[in-house]
């Protein structure tokens, strides 16, 4: 996802950059280094992945603050109560709740949910020309913010989904999003990937309803696990490719 650039800054509302998955990830990681104890904007970023202060990091670090993920100023920042209900939960129903009310932090993502009745429209029009119209986006700051909003929302559907039912989180008007299954071992019954809501590690807005979402396990990721991941996917790309050309050129295929 793109990030601001320095004139939309300074045109449009303040927004979170960063969706609420990838806040998340940083959330976790500060939890993993300091827990609850107070830290300080530099240990922020080193434990967020970044090497010091910079744009990215700067701008991770106010998502934290916008979501509501984190709260205090210099050496007296902390995880909130709200942060700690997400990376350590009681229940997955804590977990779901919270990242909804999570997602409702953003000003502007407040905006958006109470105009729309906390059911986002399936396309973008709408809500690019509210952006714009009312509250004085740029149409690249629109676009931006609009795609952190998707995501963000399509995350908190996605983990709302895994559960039986909850008329409390958000709702987004959109395809439905299928379910994750793993396949079974021969003889096994099928099991869900994700049996309980977990925090995916990325989570990406393809449109039109549809969301990818990866979770990876096992230890930290390196830029040749990517490198390999993305290998995969175009491979992915490729192997359907082929099987839309096989269907044109098979004369029997239906019209």
């Amino acid at each position: 996802m793109s990030r601001q650039t320095a004139a939309d800054r300074t045109r449009s509302p303040r927004f979170p950059s960063y969706s609420l998955g990838e806040t998340l990830s940083f959330a976790s990681k500060i939890y993993e280094g300091v827990h609850r104890a107070p830290f300080d904007p530099d240990t922020a970023y080193n434990l967020m992945g970044f090497k010091g202060r910079s744009g990215a990091s700067a701008t991770g670090l106010g998502a934290l603050r916008q979501f509501g993920l984190i709260s205090g100023l210099s050496d007296k920042t902390r995880l909130t109560d709200l942060a700690l209900r997400i990376v350590q939960p009681e229940s997955p129903e804590e977990k779901s709740l919270a990242m909804s009310e999570a997602a409702g932090k953003p000003e502007v993502f407040r905006l958006l949910l109470d105009r729309y009745d906390g059911r986002v429209p399936a396309v973008d029009e709408p809500i690019r020309a509210y952006l714009i119209r009312e509250l004085g986006f740029s149409k690249g700051g629109a676009d931006q913010c609009l795609a952190s909003f998707r995501d963000t929302m399509s995350l908190v559907e996605f983990v709302r989904s895994d559960q039986d039912g909850n008329p409390d989180t958000v709702a987004v008007e959109s395809d439905p999003i299928p379910t994750l299954s793993a396949v079974p071992a021969e003889g096994a019954t099928n099991q869900r990937a994700w049996p309980t809501p977990t925090t995916p590690d990325f989570v990406f807005h393809l449109g039109g309803g549809r969301i990818a979402v990866i979770e990876i396990r096992g230890g930290s990721v390196t830029s040749r696990h990517l490198k390999r991941l993305e290998r995969f996917v175009r491979l992915q790309g490729e192997l359907l490719d082929e099987d839309d050309l096989e269907q044109d050129e098979d004369p029997e295929s239906p019209e």
